[in-house]
């Protein structure tokens, strides 16, 4: 949580959603997971409600506990594993749309994707009030991930790519372009 694009999410998060989050369902709670948190992120855990925690040996626990993940990302290249970690353990995730281009995913059925401070508001608390919709959202992230993010099937596209660069051919679905 020293890395520019996390803190600047986290503190557009706790400044600009997070009230409009307790106008509707005061006593939701925010926990802020990551290492290394620097001044910044630490001085929102004097936000009520908002915990920091810092580095934890496995994120797991905090992800099984949540009602609902946020990844507030504004700034954010290539895929959020953060976003892929809460999404394979069946939580339902409400994202920027940074942060979600990189994944595999349907909007508004395996997580929702928004940029405005009300609309991040509103689609968390539907999922906070909803318990059929966390639950329909979270199955739908997990079968998302099962689908798109296996090991066997990642590990399929990285040999194709090497196939293809080994024959002199350039890669058809390489998430990067390669040069030699």
């Amino acid at each position: 949580m020293d890395y520019r694009p996390n803190v600047e999410g986290a503190v557009w998060f706790c400044r600009e959603v997070l009230p409009l989050i307790h106008r509707e369902l005061p006593g939701t709670t925010l926990t802020i997971c990551g290492s290394r948190p620097n001044t910044r992120v630490r001085a929102l855990a004097r936000i009520p409600g908002v915990a920091v925690t810092g580095w934890v040996p496995d994120v797991r626990p905090y992800l099984t506990r949540a009602s609902v993940a946020v990844v507030p990302l504004r700034i954010a290249r290539g895929i959020q594993n953060k976003l892929l970690e809460a999404m394979a353990v069946g939580l339902p995730a409400v994202a920027c749309s940074a942060a979600a281009g990189g994944i595999e995913a349907t909007p508004g059925r395996d997580l929702f994707v928004v940029d405005d401070p009300g609309d991040f508001s509103t689609a968390i608390v539907r999922l906070l009030r909803d318990s059929n919709m966390r639950m329909r959202m979270g199955e739908a992230a997990r079968a998302c991930m099962e689908a798109n993010y296996r090991w066997e099937h990642q590990l399929q596209r990285l040999d194709r790519v090497l196939e293809q660069v080994t024959r002199g051919v350039a890669p058809q679905d390489a998430p990067l372009s390669l040069r030699a």
